[in-house]
């Protein structure tokens, strides 16, 4: 038995990644980093699919992942789980999402910063790893 590694990671008005509050789709999650109290929200996560996906995982700089859910892969009955600001998702039942332009997941979110994906593995049903790229922080593309 061989285990592939599944990573996706999200950022919410990641300035660092060239992103801005222009460039981020409807986030809720925290904007300022001048409170000296926490904030907390949150983020969707985009995906536009050229191919059908099994399994994703990704980091999350900039802020804290509380939680998650939603999107496509509440959609498509994924079991998502998060710990140490890592989102993973993927299906018991070896249901896929299927191509397409959509929200992937909703993150809450607590913190100071900005949200930012980052070590990103997109993975086909056979547990292939898909060439898959982050844009805007919050994106991402499988090509």
């Amino acid at each position: 038995m061989t285990c592939r590694r599944v990573v996706v990671v999200t950022a919410f008005l990641c300035a660092a990644c060239g992103g801005g509050a222009g460039s981020s789709p409807t986030p809720t999650a925290p904007s300022s980093t001048s409170s000296s109290t926490p904030t907390a929200g949150s983020v969707n996560v985009i995906a536009n699919l050229s191919a059908p996906i099994a399994g994703f995982q990704f980091r999350v700089t900039g802020v804290d992942v509380t939680g998650t859910s939603g999107g496509a892969a509440a959609t498509y009955g994924f079991t998502v789980s998060t710990g140490n600001n890592i989102v993973i998702g993927f299906s018991f039942a070896g249901a896929t999402i299927p191509a397409s332009t959509s929200t992937l997941v909703v993150l809450d979110v607590t913190g100071f910063g900005n949200a930012c994906l980052t070590d990103l593995i997109i993975s086909d049903s056979s547990g292939n790893a898909l060439d898959a790229s982050i844009t805007g922080c919050l994106t991402i593309t499988v090509a």
